[in-house]
């Protein structure tokens, strides 16, 4: 994707982004602490939307990784994929954001629903609502039972990055 994003680009054009970054949705408890755009420490663990839905994939004999879509890179990582694609990096940091939904259910069958392709149809339900209740049983996903809200920790990576001089100009 950034290879197309320099060939779009004039010299020094901006490419600006966010996308979820590292850390996102890892449970809500899992005190990532974000300092100077680099994670720096995980306190404890606790199990957020993806592992649930791993756990609950690899119960059932299916291997989570060859379907997990998400890629959420460190600063570190992604800084590198834009110096590969000849991008200059000038900012690229990671934002804590706590976001609600009103149903975790369909969050996963929305964002998750690669993991669910190759499950029987009456087998999802099941799977979706195992993972509901990882999340809740954890408390990686706040349910505020008074608003019936769900609270996610999305990570989000903004990025700003210029397109460098081409080496053949």
């Amino acid at each position: 994707m950034l290879i197309s994003v320099h060939h779009l680009l004039k010299e020094g054009g901006l490419f600006v982004a966010e996308m979820g970054g590292c850390g996102n949705i890892a449970g809500m408890n899992s005190s990532l602490y974000i300092h100077e755009a680099m994670v720096v420490e995980h306190r404890f663990y606790v199990q957020g939307v993806r592992d649930a839905l791993h756990t609950a994939l690899r119960k059932r004999g299916n291997d989570p990784v060859a379907r997990d879509p998400w890629f959420y890179p460190t600063p570190d990582q992604y800084m590198r994929l834009l110096r590969s694609a000849n991008m200059v990096p000038l900012q690229v940091s990671l934002h804590p954001r706590v976001t609600p939904f009103a149903d975790l259910d369909g969050w996963i069958r929305l964002f998750g629903r690669q993991f669910l392709e190759e499950i029987e149809s009456e087998d999802k339900p099941e799977l979706v609502n195992e993972v509901v209740g990882s999340c809740r049983e954890s408390g990686a996903c706040h349910w505020d039972e008074e608003k019936q809200l769900w609270y996610l920790d999305y990570v989000r990576l903004r990025i700003i990055a210029m397109k460098a001089r081409d080496h053949d100009d």
